[in-house]
């Protein structure tokens, strides 16, 4: 009995993550979104998952992962937050000119707030 209830426990955790896996996006470009759920790590366990499935992606073809785009993905208004997490990146050969000169950007860190009378 405890058997059936620890494989229907696990059975149950696996079914909280969804991916799209690696798609293409353009030449030398792709895309790679994951969701977990809350009890699973939401947004942050799948920003870990795809930059891990898209770093790996590009190693096997002997490529350098160059992230272009990384974003929060799914519901932004869920009282838990987003769950899920999306990069566009590029998979370029160790030698293109792109790799040397990339820089990953920072987030704003500044607030505007406008207010209307």
């Amino acid at each position: 009995m405890r058997r059936i209830i620890l494989v229907a426990g696990l059975l149950a955790l696996g079914g909280c993550a969804t991916s799209t896996g690696v798609l293409p996006a353009g030449p030398d470009t792709y895309t790679v979104t994951e969701a977990f759920a809350p009890v699973r790590g939401g947004s942050i366990e799948a920003q870990r998952v795809a930059s891990t499935e898209a770093n790996a992606y590009c190693e096997q073809r002997g490529r350098v992962y160059v992230p272009t785009t990384m974003n929060t993905a799914g519901n932004l208004y869920n009282p838990y937050g987003p769950t899920g997490y999306s990069i566009t990146f590029r998979c370029l050969r160790p030698d293109d000119p792109a790799v040397a000169s990339y820089r990953l950007e920072r987030a704003p860190d500044t607030v505007i707030e406008q207010r209307n009378r």
